[in-house]
C-alpha cells in the first residue's frame, strides 16, 4: 500500500494576509514542479521515439499506474480530484511530446462525448470532428491522432480492426452511470495497454475458445460472427463496481 502524504498544517494564529502569501508560495512551487515535469517529457519523448517507431507516445498503462498510485497515496485530496489534474498534467506532456489530435465522431452525443475526451486527454489536446467513424479510424492509422468514436451495440464500424494490426481499443469513455459512450482508437502496442480492461473483436470460435479457457468476456455488440468484447481482469471487475 503506497504511504500515504503527510501534509503539513499552517501554524495555529496567522492572519489572513499572512495565510494568502502561504498560498502563493504554494503555488509558486508547483508551477514550478510542473513546468519541471513537463522538461522531462523532452527526453522521455526522445526515448520513446527510438523504442517505438510509429507508435503514439502515449503510454495508457504507465498512466493509469500513475493515477492509482497518487490516489491511494492522497488523504485530502479526492480521488476524482487526483485523477482530473493528473490526467491534464499528462495530457499537457502528451502534446509537448508530441502533437497529438483527438479526432471524435459522435452524431448522437456530441456534447457528452466531447466533454469526456476532454477530461481523458486534456484541455491541450487539439479536437478534430470527424463526419464518419472510417475517416476518425484513417486518421489515427496514419496521422498522430487518436480516434474517439461513439459507441452503440447497432453500429459495426469496429468490425474494420479485425483485420487491423496498427490499430488497438485501448481505452473507453463512460457516462455518469458508467455506460460506455465511446470507445477510443489508437497505435498504441499491447504491452502499453492497462491489463486491467481490454476490448477484443473476436470471432465466434476465439470467444469460445478463450471464454472455456477462464476469460470473463462481455459482449459489446454483435457483426455476423464477430464479437465486440470487453474482457475485464480480477482488478479491472473491481474497480468497475
Amino acid at each position: 500500500m503506497p504511504q500515504a502524504i503527510a501534509a503539513k498544517a499552517p501554524a495555529a494564529g496567522l492572519d489572513l494576509e499572512t495565510l494568502r502569501t502561504e498560498i502563493d508560495r504554494i503555488d509558486a512551487q508547483l508551477l514550478e514542479l510542473m513546468e519541471e515535469r513537463l522538461l522531462c517529457s523532452g527526453a522521455v519523448a526522445a526515448m520513446k521515439a527510438k523504442e517505438e517507431g510509429d507508435q503514439l507516445r502515449l503510454r495508457p498503462a504507465r498512466e493509469a499506474q500513475v493515477i492509482a498510485r497518487l490516489a491511494d497515496r492522497a488523504t485530502r485530496m479526492p480521488r476524482a480530484s487526483v485523477t482530473a489534474i493528473w490526467r491534464e498534467l499528462m495530457g499537457i506532456n502528451l502534446q509537448a511530446q508530441q502533437a497529438t489530435h483527438i479526432v471524435i465522431h459522435c452524431p448522437l452525443q456530441p456534447v457528452l462525448v466531447t466533454d469526456q475526451a476532454r477530461l481523458r486527454f486534456g484541455g491541450a489536446a487539439p479536437i478534430v470532428a470527424a463526419g464518419t467513424p472510417q475517416d476518425a479510424l484513417d486518421r489515427a492509422r496514419n496521422r498522430e491522432a487518436i480516434a474517439v468514436i461513439e459507441f452503440s451495440p447497432l453500429s459495426n464500424w469496429w468490425v474494420e480492426l479485425f483485420h487491423d494490426e496498427a490499430l488497438t481499443i485501448f481505452d473507453c469513455l463512460r457516462d455518469r452511470h458508467g455506460r460506455i459512450v465511446a470507445l477510443v482508437i489508437g497505435r498504441v502496442a499491447a504491452q502499453h495497454v492497462t491489463s486491467d480492461t481490454s476490448f477484443l473483436v473476436l470471432g465466434d470460435g476465439a470467444l469460445r475458445r478463450r471464454t472455456e479457457a477462464g476469460d470473463k468476456m462481455r459482449t459489446l455488440a454483435i457483426c455476423g460472427n464477430l464479437r465486440l468484447c470487453v474482457r475485464h481482469s480480477a482488478a479491472g471487475r473491481e474497480a468497475a463496481r
